[in-house]
């Protein structure tokens, strides 16, 4: 689950369920983000008349700030709190935050919003490169009859791949290094 790897690598914090009430938080949040963020989003910044017209995303801004400096500021609370308890606190970004935090003159909003920007974007950079190429694999099924096919002469259909297998699937990789390009 790409959100729990963001979580570890953020803070340090492991979860293996979709219902943890972490990541449920955090994928509300994020995925807030994203609907105000979207395309269209920006326009106001362009159409200066566009300020003028009554809507709820200024609003909707302001509540997804607040609970963003919630959520993320006491999950960078709790790593604080284990690093003055004296507890193992591997090496994560929070860490590295906390303990640069006066020398990069960061506030407190700094680590909140620098928190929650590593671990949404990690999240949804993934899951939308996930998402788009599921969406247009479909319409190439050359594409994919030859990764099924490649797969079937290297892994079989008794196994899993596995890391290991990565430099026997020149075909698999070439299309994923594709989907997650950039257009």
């Amino acid at each position: 689950m790409v959100s729990s790897n963001m979580l570890i690598i953020s803070f340090a914090v492991r979860t293996d369920s979709a219902s943890d009430p972490l990541i449920e938080k955090t994928l509300e949040l994020s995925m807030e983000l994203m609907e105000l963020t979207g395309v269209w989003s920006n326009a106001i910044d362009f159409f200066k008349p566009l300020q003028w017209i009554p809507s709820t995303m200024r609003s909707r801004g302001m509540s997804l700030h607040d609970g963003i400096v919630d959520v993320y500021g006491s999950m960078i609370n709790r790593v604080q709190t284990r690093i003055d308890n004296g507890k193992d606190v591997p090496g994560c970004l929070v860490k590295t935050l906390l303990e640069s935090r006066e020398e990069e003159k960061l506030d407190w909003e700094d680590l909140c919003m620098l928190a929650a920007t590593f671990t949404i974007g990690g999240v949804h950079s993934t899951s939308g490169i996930i998402k788009w190429f599921l969406a247009l694999i479909p319409s190439h099924p050359i594409i994919q009859l030859r990764a099924h096919e490649e797969l079937d002469r290297v892994i079989g259909r008794d196994r899993w791949p596995t890391a290991e297998d990565e430099s026997n699937l020149p075909y698999i990789r070439a299309v994923i290094k594709e989907a997650s390009e950039p257009c």
